[in-house]
């Protein structure tokens, strides 16, 4: 019996019959944290250290292929939209 006691009194941790769920929610928390990143970006050169991580993150395996491509999408468009709200200047060239 103090053993059922014991185990009726533990907290149980969170996602811990399902484990998969656990790493679908450190996954999520990554590509969410790294969409966060890249649209608080304001120049170019921010963009390509978030390049670089997106690259570090995918070889690490804490992102999938799918969300490095959407990642990398919205860097694109990020990027596009720096472009536009520049000031016309023939000396900026684009990356």
């Amino acid at each position: 019996m103090p053993e059922t006691q014991e185990k009726e009194n533990k907290p149980e941790q969170e996602n811990d019959h399902f484990p998969a769920l656990s790493s679908l929610s450190q996954t999520m928390t990554t590509y969410t944290a790294l969409s966060n990143r890249i649209r608080s970006a304001t120049t170019r050169e921010e963009l390509a250290k978030r390049e670089e991580q997106l690259d570090r993150h995918y070889h690490a395996g804490t992102i999938t292929a799918a969300e490095l491509s959407r990642l990398d999408r919205i860097i694109m468009n990020r990027l596009f939209f720096l472009l536009d709200t520049l000031p016309e200047n023939p000396t900026i060239t684009s990356p």
